[in-house]
């Protein structure tokens, strides 16, 4: 069993030991997370070097190396040397994630469909990797790209209403903008006429 969590990465250390394929992927997942990322590896491939704004050290792993560091990711090719960074990271307590989901480690990385701050996080808990991404490209097509200005939309109407006194009546408006009828005319009309609508709402409530 695991606790989907959504972690506040921004200006967070993450270091990732390892500099393979895999690792890229994790690179620019944390990246896209604003975490500020480490690579420690003994061969730095061609596609990290090119990843803007990440210190790339090319050494072995050592202990000291997960020093400060807020999340660790073990994505080396060599199970003894991933072992040891989930170990030190435990007698830490740093969160550390491992490639090799044979390696019990503290969590998995979902994959992540991303519009705006709407996030959508797919995962197998790391027994079918391949399926996650599978999935995401399928919500790739479903979920519209307008998701993210209507959440910042709905985000400041939600702020401006929660301002005024507390009744059945607020909250039933507030609960109003997340209904099915809603998101049906975001997805088939698009979203200035879902926007139109939401208007309306607050019209009628005034």
């Amino acid at each position: 069993m695991s606790y989907s969590i959504s972690l506040n990465l921004n200006k967070r250390k993450a270091l990732v030991v390892g500099a393979g394929p895999v690792a890229f992927r994790k690179i620019n997942s944390l990246k896209e997370a604003g975490a500020q990322v480490t690579v420690v590896a003994l061969e730095i491939s061609t596609h990290v070097k090119k990843i803007s704004d990440i210190i790339c050290i090319v050494k072995e792993y050592e202990h000291s190396d997960i020093e400060g560091a807020f999340v660790v990711i073990a994505a080396t090719s060599v199970k003894e040397v991933n072992q040891n960074i989930i170990r030190d990271c435990r007698k830490k307590n740093i969160l550390c994630s491992c490639v090799d989901k044979k390696i019990p480690a503290d969590f998995h990385m979902a994959a992540c469909l991303n519009r705006g701050d709407l996030t959508v996080a797919i995962h197998t808990t790391a027994k079918v990797p391949g399926v996650s991404r599978s999935l995401k490209k399928r919500l790739n097509k479903i979920i519209s790209t307008e998701w993210g200005a209507f959440i910042n939309y709905l985000g400041e109407k939600r702020t401006l209403i929660q301002q005024l006194p507390p009744s059945e009546k607020r909250e039933s408006l507030l609960r109003s903008f997340t209904e099915e009828e809603v998101i049906e005319i975001l997805e088939n009309e698009g979203l200035t006429q879902a926007q139109k609508h939401v208007e309306k709402m607050l019209e009628d409530y005034v």
